[in-house]
C-alpha cells in the first residue's frame, strides 16, 4: 500500500504509536510518545527527513498533534497497522 498525503487511515493492530518531539522555544526538549488503538483514526502528512538520520519517515497526525508512526521498517509505517478510510 502506498499511503496518499491528507488520506485517513485506521489502526487495525495493536503496539503502535505516533512520537515528536516539542521543545518550548528552550534549548530543552522532550520525546512524546501517544498509544494507538484499534479504531483510531490518523490522518497521512507525508514523509519528513530528519538532520543526522540517512532516512526519512511517514508522518501522520492525531489530535492535531504530528509524529512518526512506529513501528516502521527503513523509515516506512508498517503498513499491516493501517487500512485506508474511504
Amino acid at each position: 500500500m502506498e499511503f496518499e498525503i491528507g488520506k485517513k487511515y485506521q489502526i487495525i493492530k495493536t503496539g503502535s504509536s505516533i512520537s515528536w518531539t516539542e521543545t518550548n522555544c528552550i534549548s530543552e526538549f522532550k520525546t512524546i510518545t501517544k498509544q494507538l488503538y484499534i479504531g483510531d483514526i490518523v490522518e497521512y502528512k507525508g514523509r519528513k527527513d530528519f538532520p543526522g538520520c540517512d532516512v526519512s519517515y511517514d508522518i501522520f497526525e492525531i489530535d492535531k498533534a504530528e509524529g512518526v508512526f512506529w513501528p516502521n521498517q527503513f523509515g516506512g509505517a508498517k503498513e499491516e497497522y493501517l487500512k485506508k478510510i474511504f
